[in-house]
């Protein structure tokens, strides 16, 4: 009877040592401009969620800047606004300022 076969390692463990080596596009840059173009790409996705957050806060900001003007001029402070909107108080003050104008 042979021991060959317990020798050899179960195939689901061959599939491992296969996969478990690092892609190439995580290689380390060879030149600079390998080293520019990773940069770029890891900078592609973040970079367009926080434009998308950014247009998102100021539709927001268009939407509560009447509302907060009518909270000035109803007497509510600024700082409370400021707590409530995340908004801060120089903005507030700067929007209160510029609707009395």
């Amino acid at each position: 009877m042979s021991t060959r076969r317990s020798r050899q390692r179960p195939k689901a463990t061959q599939r491992l040592s296969h996969t478990a080596q690092a892609p190439v596009a995580d290689a380390l840059p060879t030149t600079p401009e390998d080293a520019r173009a990773k940069a770029v790409r890891q900078l592609v996705e973040p970079g367009e969620e926080r434009v998308r957050l950014a247009a998102e806060l100021e539709r927001l900001d268009a939407r509560l800047r009447p509302l907060i003007l009518e909270a000035v001029s109803a007497g509510v402070p600024y700082r409370r606004l400021a707590e409530l909107t995340g908004i801060s108080r120089a903005t507030v003050a700067r929007w209160g300022k510029s609707a009395e104008q």
